[in-house]
């Protein structure tokens, strides 16, 4: 038997949420919203954050203004602890962090003293599924595929300014190279054109945005992809690396380590935030995504778009929590991100 609202009670939800959005536009009313970053300047985090920034505002009750902070050391991880710890958790400051941080503290990084899964997720604007984490290496270089690296002579040396992903080429797919840790910004970009590095990592479209030339001269070759089990359709002749791992226990150290790439470039809120107002910067978020203006100015900016909502982001980081501990510790035997943190 169908059951059916009455009148009374429909206007009394009507008249509920008319009296959540006018409590929540007197708050935000000539407040300012200070988005935190973890990315530097020009990066891939930043542009996706300054993009949601420019739009969000206008589907937040009251308008506030929205700013963006970045907080670059530890590669995401003291935003992570700032906005943890010391940010109003008010709703005034959202947090987002570089997506290799969100596991920092489930390996056991002492310097990350975050709990990801208490962050209140409110999205992100991609889920990596047209994208993926480019292993690449210049094209001087001798070896033309990683099976062939595995057998080089010399180590191949590679840059890393802080993905969990590039020690795994050596250590999760056997590849013979040289980790390098404790590059900024730009600086692996002119290192690998000034033919000081061999090799490094980054996403797909980083490598369309930022160095197309790389691709058309060529200067560098695509030699894996992580992210998928199956090979990117632009990327089709690029083994994943689930593809090149070569053992059952190698293939999960591998799903561990691009577990996180399908976060994309996640936004959340303090532990603390009203969930009230989390609730409405999720709709928020949400709302920006589908913005006609949004969605021109990532396409614009050859960013991926295919937007998750915050619960999305939630499952993932509670799945991500819940990792066996032998793989973890294999994990940590292998690349020691415990004990330290590259700047």
């Amino acid at each position: 038997m169908r059951k059916f609202i009455g009148l009374g009670s429909v206007v009394a939800l009507l008249l509920a949420f008319a009296g959540a959005s006018a409590d929540a536009a007197d708050f935000y009313k000539g407040k300012t919203i200070r988005i935190i970053t973890g990315g530097s300047a020009g990066g891939g985090y930043d542009t996706h954050t300054r993009l949601v920034a420019a739009s969000i505002n206008k589907y937040i009750p009251g308008n506030p203004q929205i700013i963006v902070q970045n907080m670059t050391a530890g590669s995401g991880v003291s935003a992570g602890n700032h906005v943890y710890f010391k940010a109003k958790q008010d709703g005034t400051v959202l947090l987002q962090i570089n997506r290799d941080a969100v596991t920092k503290p489930i390996i056991g990084l002492k310097l990350a003293q975050y709990d990801p899964a208490k962050f209140q997720w409110i999205g992100s604007p991609a889920s990596y599924s047209a994208n993926a984490y480019a292993i690449y290496i210049r094209n001087e270089v001798p070896y033309k595929s990683l099976v062939a690296m595995r057998n080089a002579k010399k180590k191949v040396k590679f840059g890393n300014r802080g993905s969990l992903l590039i020690p795994l080429v050596k250590e999760g797919l056997g590849a013979n190279i040289q980790v390098i840790n404790g590059y900024k910004g730009k600086e692996i970009t002119l290192a690998i054109e000034r033919g000081e590095l061999d090799g490094g990592g980054t996403s797909y479209s980083n490598i369309i945005r930022k160095t197309p030339h790389w691709l058309k001269k060529p200067v560098v070759r695509i030699i894996v992809q992580y992210g998928h089990k199956k090979r990117l359709p632009a990327l089709s002749h690029v083994p994943t690396a689930q593809e090149l791992a070569q053992t059952p226990d190698d293939l999960a150290l591998v799903k561990f380590g691009e577990s996180v790439l399908t976060l994309g470039y996640p936004f959340a809120a303090p532990p603390g935030t009203p969930k009230k107002r989390v609730d409405i910067l999720r709709k928020a978020f949400e709302a920006t995504m589908k913005d006609p203006k949004y969605i021109k100015s990532v396409k614009k900016a050859k960013l991926e778009y295919t937007p998750q909502t915050g619960q999305d982001l939630q499952n993932k980081v509670d799945e991500a929590a819940g990792t066996e501990k032998k793989v973890i510790k294999r994990y940590l035997s292998l690349t020691g991100e415990a004990g330290a943190v590259t700047q």
